[in-house]
């Protein structure tokens, strides 16, 4: 179940046996920090760290506690159930609905729906509702490295604390590549993987080959995706095209689309009279060579649709007249909004030598119909 609170005031507490995240201090109040020492709960399976907004987090580590028990914030390594029910799960959190799942382990399902202040519409579920800009919780985080604890710092940045604990006996935590067991080694050329991104690894006279420190690829730009390349061994620093706010930068703009490929088309068979379906655009395909866009339609026969006003892409309008005693007149109008994808309409109208309407087989238009066209 949920608690109901203004959707922009974050509460954090976790209940004796359930969950995990932000808890309070002794006095009841929220416990904020500056670093991670400021966090110590005094409890050995936990993780500490100081997460977003200055508030402590903790995650709890199963693999401290002995077999058969489980790490519980708040509460340490136990045994048996943790919750027996959604009430002792609720976590204080509007925008999550909290429920005593299987094995009497805490769920909290976060939904959006539940935030109903437009500056912060997306719900995370140790959080409450956010911007959703930069990361809000450790799941904005996860590297797919399963030996490293992923956390959401102070300032919006994951990171990714690497714990041998989560490996084999013998192995060790490698936090950009995973668990490892060591090698032999005399110096460290001997432990040299050709990996950039590992780091340099070293040589130590008594474990072994030992991890390098990852290269730290961090510009401090919000508006590019930093992330570290093997192949061509560098970091890299890309622009965030999905930011609206980092597009106006010069070589950050959105890449003009093609309007040109293959492209399935919803609805398949647009609902007009029998006698008047003539077009089939299932499978359409467009091309555009800089002045004039074509679309080529299935059916057997049937005409090109064209629309030669420059630009014709991404906004087109293109059009065909099948000449008749009531002329047929097709139309398909759209924008693309990437390569890959466009959203528009068709239309399918009859009308006579005097601009009149007039009916085909019974048929009599205007039909208009809504259209969205995905690249095969």
């Amino acid at each position: 179940m949920h608690r109901f609170a203004l959707a922009s005031t974050f509460l954090f507490f976790v209940l004796p046996g359930c969950g995990s995240g932000p808890v309070p201090s002794s006095d009841g109040g929220l416990r904020t920090c500056t670093l991670d020492l400021d966090c110590d709960d005094g409890i050995p399976c936990t993780l500490e760290a100081c997460g977003v907004g200055g508030v402590c987090e903790y995650t709890p580590l199963d693999a401290r506690c002995g077999a058969g028990e489980s790490c519980i914030v708040g509460r340490g390594c136990v045994s048996g159930m943790t919750c027996s029910s959604a009430a002792e799960c609720d976590d204080a959190i509007a925008c999550t609905i909290d429920t005593c799942g299987v094995g009497g382990i805490c769920r909290h399902m976060a939904l959006d729906e539940l935030c109903t202040d437009p500056a912060l519409p997306s719900c995370d579920a140790t959080m409450g509702c956010v911007r959703g800009s930069g990361c809000m919780g450790a799941a904005d985080c996860d590297d797919g490295v399963a030996c490293t604890i992923d956390s959401c710092s102070a300032s919006r940045m994951c990171t990714h604390t690497a714990m041998d604990a989560l490996c084999d006996p013998g192995e060790t935590c490698n936090p950009a590549t995973g668990c490892f067991a060591s090698m032999d080694c005399t110096t460290p050329a001997d432990c040299d993987d050709g990996n950039f991104c590992n780091g340099t690894e070293r040589c130590d006279t008594k474990f072994g080959c030992m991890p390098g420190t990852p290269p730290a690829c961090n510009d401090s730009d919000t508006c590019t995706v930093d992330a570290c390349d093997s192949t061509l061994g560098m970091c890299t620093f890309t622009c965030d095209r999905s930011m609206a706010a980092c597009t106006s930068r010069p070589g950050c703009e959105a890449p003009p689309v093609s309007c040109t490929g293959t492209f399935s088309i919803v609805p398949s068979a647009p609902p007009i009279c029998p006698a008047g379906a003539r077009p089939n655009f299932s499978m359409t395909t467009f091309a555009y060579d800089g002045v004039v866009l074509t679309i080529t339609d299935r059916a057997a026969g049937f005409p090109d649709l064209t629309d030669a006003i420059e630009p014709a892409c991404p906004n087109f309008e293109a059009t065909v007249t099948v000449e008749g005693g009531c002329r047929e007149i097709y139309t398909m109008t759209g924008t693309f909004s990437d390569d890959n994808t466009f959203d528009g309409e068709f239309v399918a109208d009859y009308v006579n030598v005097d601009g009149i309407s007039c009916a085909l087989g019974g048929c009599r238009g205007p039909y208009i119909t809504p259209i969205n066209g995905m690249r095969l």
